[in-house]
């Protein structure tokens, strides 16, 4: 205990004294997106029998939101409608993909798939040729996500989701994304939710981050079962919330390691206002708790913002004595970070 005394004095007493005070961190990186749990930083020394409600994680004194850059935050701010979109939902996972069995709802855990990259690519870099086209046998191959369609059915009923406001499975596809969004209804959605794969430039033939979806059985430059960030730029949303569930994108000092950051700035030139992404393996039963507890608070106090939002549903799960202590663990709710605007 003297050691860890002497590392607070040392290294977070100075952070502390800089952000009291302070409602809402607005933490911009130097460089690409990470997935680091900011919000599970510890402000204070922790006593030996301190319970996981004892401990003082950051997040209970600041709500946190992290952006890409300075320059993306102004996106955010200049493009993102001015008028509420008329639908509450829309929901996309369970691509038809890899083989798995499937899941009980509530109970699985989903991971993305990580896989050194292979090249590295401008964001929004020119695409032309058969080289643009992602390999769909390498798609076909990634490992299954079947408890994120019991995820989007959970959201769906949480937020008001009305027919037809789930693509799952088969309708998961590229060509329903783009459909949608060709006769204007995919920007009739305030929060739309991706529980699927993410993957950074390089991997699977893709020269762009992007999110994957259902593979034609023959790829094309339409439909090669990756959405890219170009592709996810040039669609028109009007979406207060994006959430990027199970997209662990973030690949740190790799090649194509910004893809979390290409994502981001690709939804946001989109005219999203925010994004809830989580950035390794998440429980879909904290995201079917997590995501509704925060829209519904972002309704009650519309001043606020997600970021308090996003910190008040956290703080509910850590203070309730009636969830086992695995559900208040900093496992269950630190993957999940809000990027962009607060």
């Amino acid at each position: 205990m003297a050691a860890g005394h002497a590392l607070y004095a040392d290294v977070i007493a100075p952070v502390a004294d800089l952000i009291d005070g302070a409602d809402t961190l607005i933490i911009v990186p130097p460089a690409d997106l990470l997935p680091l749990p900011f919000e599970a930083l510890v402000t204070a020394p922790v006593a030996r029998d301190s319970t996981i409600a004892d401990v003082p994680w950051l997040i209970r004194r600041h709500a946190i939101s992290v952006v890409p850059s300075l320059a993306s935050f102004l996106l955010a701010r200049r493009t993102a409608p001015s008028t509420a979109a008329p639908d509450p939902f829309l929901g996309v996972g369970d691509p038809r993909i890899g083989h798995g069995g499937p899941a009980r709802c509530g109970e699985g855990e989903h991971a993305a798939l990580r896989a050194a990259p292979s090249s590295a690519v401008p964001f929004l870099a020119s695409a032309g040729g058969d080289d643009a086209v992602a390999d769909t046998a390498a798609v076909r191959a990634l490992p299954r996500l079947p408890d994120t369609a019991c995820e989007l059915r959970a959201l769906s009923r949480q937020l008001g989701g009305q027919p037809g406001a789930l693509l799952t499975g088969r309708d998961a596809t590229e060509t329903a994304i783009k459909a949608m969004n060709a006769d204007g209804r995919l920007n009739r959605y305030r929060v739309l939710s991706f529980a699927t794969h993410g993957i950074v430039a390089g991997e699977i033939g893709s020269r762009e981050p992007g999110l994957i979806l259902t593979p034609p059985p023959n790829g094309s430059r339409l439909d090669d079962g990756v959405l890219t960030a170009s592709e996810i730029a040039a669609l028109s949303l009007n979406a207060d919330l994006v959430v990027l569930s199970a997209c662990n994108t973030a690949a740190g000092a790799e090649p194509g390691g910004e893809g979390l950051s290409g994502l981001a700035r690709a939804f946001f030139h989109a005219g999203s206002r925010a994004l809830l992404v989580t950035h390794w393996s998440v429980y879909s039963q904290a995201a079917s708790r997590l995501v509704p507890a925060m829209v519904a608070d972002r309704a009650r106090h519309p001043g606020d913002g997600y970021a308090q939002a996003l910190r008040r549903a956290v703080l509910a799960v850590i203070d309730d004595p009636g969830l086992p202590e695995w559900q208040r663990h900093p496992s269950y709710w630190a993957p999940f970070a809000l990027i962009g605007a607060p």
